[in-house]
């Protein structure tokens, strides 16, 4: 999705909570700025619907949740909307964010690709909880997946429509041809 920076004062986390829930659309707050989420692709929706639908039926049965895009995610102060959301254990199911993610996932959008890529992914680096991060992209079969290993990043490509992730926290198989299925028109 696109964000457009708003122009406002900056505003407080518990400032921004509460001006949030007066609006209509999302917003994600970062470092004290307020960034209005415009729609994205129809292919965007179609990979983060496939996406989401593949992890659920993974792992649903081992206690984990999944989100798309409509769940805030706090990281220190900073607010964000990531496509699909992964937590495991309990939760509270009336909150309107979703803390200690086991794996957060981005469809890649023109407009915002360098920034999920670079800005976005050093704030969600900093989720102790965090053990998998894919950026997948809309315009041709490739999904970049990021593993925690102690207290570094393991960095995989994979661009084949036969490839299959295999992930360790929490533990799923991901194919791509699932991923992109019904998608037309990529290499």
């Amino acid at each position: 999705m696109s964000a457009i920076a708003q122009s406002q004062p900056p505003m407080s986390p518990d400032g921004f909570l509460a001006w949030e829930r007066e609006q209509a659309g999302r917003y994600e707050f970062i470092e004290g700025v307020v960034y209005g989420m415009t729609g994205g692709t129809v292919t965007h929706a179609e990979i983060t619907g496939n996406l989401v639908g593949a992890l659920r039926a993974a792992l649903l049965a081992r206690g984990c949740k999944v989100y798309h895009s409509d769940v805030k995610l706090p990281v220190g102060p900073n607010y964000f909307y990531p496509d699909v959301v992964v937590r495991c254990g309990p939760r509270d199911r009336f909150t309107d964010f979703v803390a200690e993610p086991v794996l957060l996932a981005e469809v890649l959008s023109p407009s915002t690709q360098h920034y999920d890529q670079t800005a976005k992914w050093n704030f969600y680096q900093r989720l102790p909880s965090l053990q998998s991060f894919l950026m997948v992209e809309q315009t041709q079969v490739s999904v970049h997946l990021y593993r925690r290993s102690g207290a570094v990043w393991i960095y995989s490509s994979h661009a084949s429509l036969d490839d299959v992730i295999e992930l360790d926290d929490p533990a799923c198989k991901l194919r791509l041809a699932e991923l992109y299925a019904g998608i037309d028109g990529l290499a």
